[in-house]
């Protein structure tokens, strides 16, 4: 059964509003009327126009979706200002009865105008956020982000900020001082206009509304979603004529309005007015859901709700018709023709005088490999992360110091040199976001790898990373697709596919004593991705930081006797050797002990803690996580009860956890292999893969039963 609905308003005043809601559910029709102000609804009149009764149901339903009809039309009208009693009054979000902050409504629309002969962009924004709790008072502080450079800026022409309370029945406003308002310049071109608002309490409602004036044609992108509840968000956009933007829209919440239509308006450029075209947009979600980080993500900012105005094309009367093409084409074109991307390859020539043994060097990988080694001792970098470079490649050398763009075109230069078939790739970082390859944007690219055409398929090349194998990208670099840039030929796209995994191995020697005492050793063995991070800390870090942060993670062992093994041997495994006495998770209660025999390595926690997910898991890499455990018991004991062997598998095979328990006289051994086989799970594959972790962390809790003889 299917519930229709159309929806007319008019309004009687500038204060009271009349719908007319015409329904028909299955199949009965009628006619609803409204009337309304601000939160106060009205019903004058229910017609039913045929003779079947309505059900008590059918009536509750109908009443339902009249008066969310309703809401939806008041939180379009809501004005700047006008906060009523009721939101003041309300303890608690009406989506989410968790949320600490909401956002009751947000406001934004762009437009162009004329000023001095030229177009003009103005963004007007305006929010208003319930403050539930004192956890929610970081929603009081804010900063409006805007540009400026020698030809172009952006101006933020209004500004007004209130907070709004209840006392004694009566709404207190408290408007922002301008001397509680800070600049802050966040680097050559980008400033900040930072604020907290006044007098908040849990209770508070807090409203600040701004207008930027731009000129830059960049339309700002709209944001549905935060990590607090949003119960309307709405953008307006008109853009004339003369402009022509591409569209993207990506998130998991279905617009409650979405339009796209063509209008009139009228310019004034200099003396003469001209009446012109122009697309409207308009979208909206209603109570979207608080968007938060969960485990195993790229970033959340690639499934967010939100849409992105991508300019294409400008044709201004009295200008140069100018294309911003967002195909790879004009991207490979633009970047070997610019001055801190393609033009720096050539300027290595002050690398002339290291290239002796590298160009009499006949095997390929080994001369690879010399490039790579003589960038790393030369260039350390310095985290930054860029397409562009940052100074002229000779000042980059003699600094020892360079972003990521600096690193590799050095690298790419250098194997040019030496007669290989290289090329820069430019990619962007799980932390920047996932690239819409059939939309490509330069300013969505955020890194640039070397790969090498080896005849069979490209060697990815990485010079940041002294610490892993060559031919292997950091674990940030894993997100699906890079774009592989040629002067004189086609580019093209190419996964970015890992050529390693998270590899763990934890070996544990333990021997109880009838007191509940473990004594042992335990190895734990890291290879491939899960090396790099500890390698790194164990290099940075002085043998005694290393024991105090290992005492740090497990505060009821004795630890004794740390050996680190293979820091800097990245063909070996990176090993932390270690001896120990604890009694934890050791329980004796009168003749019998019981032992959970994870000690170290075990799932505590599942990592998917959300009920469901909309959005996927991406590990990055494979995963194969393998846990052996041996324990001698004390004389006089054996083993009462054993758990069971357990195999869990994921269709299809993705992923496969094995538990193996076995007793041979005064010996306990268990098992452990948790191995992952494909790296992207679909928001449909998320309850199996939730449950698949709950076996897994129920499975490391379990105890073994041991009893006196």
């Amino acid at each position: 059964m299917v519930f229709q609905c159309k929806s007319v308003l008019g309004s009687i005043d500038s204060n009271w509003y009349l719908q007319t809601i015409e329904w028909k559910y299955p199949t009965v029709r009628g006619k609803v009327l409204l009337i309304y102000q601000k939160n106060y609804i009205f019903l004058v009149d229910l017609i039913v126009t045929n003779h079947l009764a309505l059900s008590s149901m059918k009536y509750s339903f109908l009443l339902l979706i009249v008066v969310c009809v309703a809401t939806t039309v008041l939180a379009q009208n809501l004005k700047f200002g006008k906060v009523s009693l009721e939101e003041l009054k309300t303890s608690r979000c009406p989506i989410d009865s968790s949320a600490d902050a909401y956002v009751i409504g947000e406001y934004g629309e762009t437009c162009f105008d004329v000023s001095g002969n030229r177009f003009k962009l103005y963004f007007d924004y305006t929010i208003r956020i319930k403050i539930l709790k004192k956890s929610g008072f970081e929603w009081a502080s804010a900063n409006i982000g805007y540009q400026r450079e020698m030809l172009n800026r952006e101006d933020i022409v209004a500004f007004r900020a209130v907070t709004y309370n209840l006392v004694d029945g009566e709404i207190t406003e408290d408007k922002l001082a301008k001397d509680a308002v800070f600049e802050e310049q966040k680097s050559k071109t980008y400033f900040n206009r930072k604020f907290t608002m006044p007098n908040v309490k849990e209770g508070s409602v807090i409203e600040y509304t701004y207008t930027i004036a731009s000129d830059y044609y960049t339309i700002k992108t709209w944001t549905f979603q935060t990590s607090i509840p949003t119960l309307w968000s709405q953008y307006k956009v008109r853009v004339p004529q003369y402009f022509r933007y591409s569209l993207n829209a990506q998130g998991y919440e279905p617009f409650a309005v979405s339009k796209q239509e063509k209008s009139n308006m009228t310019l004034t450029i200099g003396t003469d007015t001209e009446n012109i075209t122009a697309t409207d947009y308009e979208f909206a979600v209603r109570n979207a859901p608080a968007i938060r980080n969960e485990a195993y993500i790229t970033t959340i900012d690639d499934y967010v709700s939100k849409i992105t105005f991508e300019l294409a094309s400008y044709a201004i009367v009295g200008q140069v018709y100018k294309s911003f093409s967002n195909t790879i084409k004009a991207i490979n074109t633009t970047l070997w023709r610019y001055e801190d991307f393609g033009e720096q390859i050539g300027k290595i020539t002050f690398l002339d005088g290291y290239l002796g043994k590298m160009l009499v060097e006949s095997d390929t990988i080994q001369k690879i490999r010399m490039a790579i080694n003589l960038v790393q001792s030369q260039v350390r970098w310095n985290k930054e992360e860029s397409i562009f470079t940052s100074d002229n490649p000779q000042k980059i050398f003699e600094q020892h110091s360079g972003n990521v763009t600096d690193v590799n075109l050095m690298l790419v230069g250098l194997l040019k040199k030496l007669k290989l078939p290289v090329y820069p790739a430019i990619l962007s970082t799980r932390a920047n976001g996932r690239l819409i390859t059939n939309n490509p944007q330069i300013k969505n690219f955020d890194y640039t790898i070397a790969v090498v055409d080896m005849g069979g398929g490209y060697l990815f090349l990485d010079a940041t990373e002294p610490l892993l194998k060559m031919g292997v990208l950091p674990e940030r670099c894993l997100n699906h697709a890079a774009l592989v840039l040629k002067k004189d030929q086609a580019p093209e796209w190419i996964e970015v596919n890992p050529s390693e995994r998270f590899v763990s191995s934890t070996t544990i020697y333990l021997q109880l004593n009838d007191e509940g005492v473990l004594t042992g050793q335990i190895n734990n063995s890291e290879n491939g991705y899960a090396a790099v991070e500890e390698r790194k800390s164990a290099i940075l870090l002085t043998k005694e930081k290393t024991e105090e942060n290992l005492r740090k993670k497990h505060p009821n062992w004795d630890i004794k006797s740390i050996k680190v093994l293979n820091a800097d041997s990245l063909h070996k495994s990176f090993e932390v050797k270690f001896d120990l006495t604890t009694s934890e998770g050791v329980n004796v209660a009168g003749n019998r002990i019981y032992l959970k025999p994870f000690v170290d390595g075990c799932y505590e926690k599942n990592p998917f803690q959300m009920p469901e997910r909309k959005y996927p898991v991406d590990f990055a890499a494979l995963i194969d996580d393998n846990i052996l455990v041996n324990i001698t018991l004390p004389d006089g004991y054996v083993v009462e009860e054993l758990p069971k062997n357990e195999v869990v598998n994921l269709p299809e095979g993705a992923a496969r956890f094995l538990c193996a328990w076995q007793a041979n006289g005064q010996t306990i051994q268990v098992s452990s292999r948790l191995s992952i086989k494909k790296t992207v799970f679909y928001a449909e594959e998320y309850t199996y893969l939730r449950e698949f972790f709950d076996k897994i962390v129920a499975k490391h809790a379990t105890q073994i039963v041991l009893k006196k003889k």
